[in-house]
């Protein structure tokens, strides 16, 4: 599933953010309107879609943040992906990128990758990343202006994680609210491979997904896909 999400870091009108974005330059950020992409890439071992993800951080109006999963390159000892050792991600001088998110299972599943425009201050809060059972989860705290940040969490979750397993990053998650505590929005992206009604997709309910549900309800967010996706899989035939 690819979406994309737009915040507002200042007063301003429909039609004046409107217009700030779509005249912003190569190399400048709307000064309002700032625009956030996530998709599960389905493997970065491929010029094409590394050519996509330069397109897309490339073109106007200007991303401020692009947020993949599955990436799916080789295990790092240092967590750092190399061309040398099998695999590569697209690096972009005008973007910051956190991307040490990797397992020995990451050629075959998951991998997550975060690119936050430079001229957007940023800081990796590493001690609450997630790496077990092939399933990830990654933050990274951004000032989307003087009087307004953002922290974005990037989750992946297997099809096969267990019950405990979701739980665990849920309770991760948990403590990053906490963290943020004073007002500031959380945006969870992600794919998190999870089923049920409520999303719009003909199903049972299942226990992971209970677990998603009760703990959005008791953190008091919103799961955006029922607004905006509501039905639509990751990918046909997927969840």
């Amino acid at each position: 599933m690819t979406s994309s999400s737009t915040l507002n870091s200042g007063p301003t009108s429909s039609s004046s953010s409107s217009s700030s974005s779509s005249s912003s330059s190569s190399s400048v950020l709307s000064n309002h309107t700032k625009l956030i992409h996530f998709t599960n890439i389905n493997s970065l071992n491929s010029r094409e879609k590394k050519a996509q993800i330069r397109t897309v951080l490339r073109s106007t109006p200007i991303t401020s943040i692009l947020a993949l999963c599955e990436t799916k390159l080789p295990d790092t000892s240092d967590g750092i992906s190399s061309s040398s050792r099998g695999g590569s991600l697209v690096r972009l001088p005008k973007f910051s990128q956190y991307d040490g998110h990797y397992t020995n299972d990451t050629a075959r599943s998951s991998g997550c990758v975060v690119y936050v425009h430079n001229q957007l201050p940023n800081r990796h809060l590493a001690d609450k990343t997630y790496k077990k059972h092939k399933c990830m989860l990654s933050f990274v705290d951004v000032s989307l202006s003087s009087t307004m940040r953002v922290c974005i969490g990037v989750v992946y979750i297997h099809p096969n994680a267990v019950v405990d397993v979701v739980r665990d990053i849920l309770n991760r998650i948990k403590d990053v609210l906490q963290l943020v505590g004073d007002g500031s929005p959380v945006l969870l992206l992600g794919d998190f491979n999870l089923r049920h009604p409520s999303f719009g997709i003909p199903c049972k309910e299942t226990s992971k997904a209970k677990a998603l549900i009760d703990f959005c309800d008791d953190n008091n967010l919103m799961i955006l896909n029922q607004r905006d996706t509501l039905g639509i899989p990751t990918h046909q035939g997927g969840s």
